[in-house]
């Protein structure tokens, strides 16, 4: 399993921290939640080219090849290419 690393508002920091430390579980479900949210975010923009791969993954935190990895994982197209 790859590692994501996503900056984070310190605000955002500051709620999520108690929340990991009193129940891991429901952190990290909130933290994953986010995560799709923002993927599916970025995968609409990629496939209608309003950003390349490489910012794709950039915006992620994610090498191309581990976005390449994420999008194959979820059953989504990994190219935005018509046809």
């Amino acid at each position: 399993m790859s590692m994501v690393s996503i900056p984070m508002p310190e605000e955002l920091e500051h709620v999520l921290k108690p929340i990991l430390d009193r129940a891991p579980a429901k952190g990290a479900e909130w933290l994953r939640a986010g995560f799709e949210t923002r993927l599916a975010e970025l995968y609409q923009q990629w496939q209608t080219l309003h950003i390349s791969t490489a910012r794709f993954a950039e915006l992620l935190g994610v090498s191309p090849w581990e976005l390449d990895d994420l999008l194959r994982e979820r059953g989504l197209k990994v190219t935005n290419l018509p046809g």
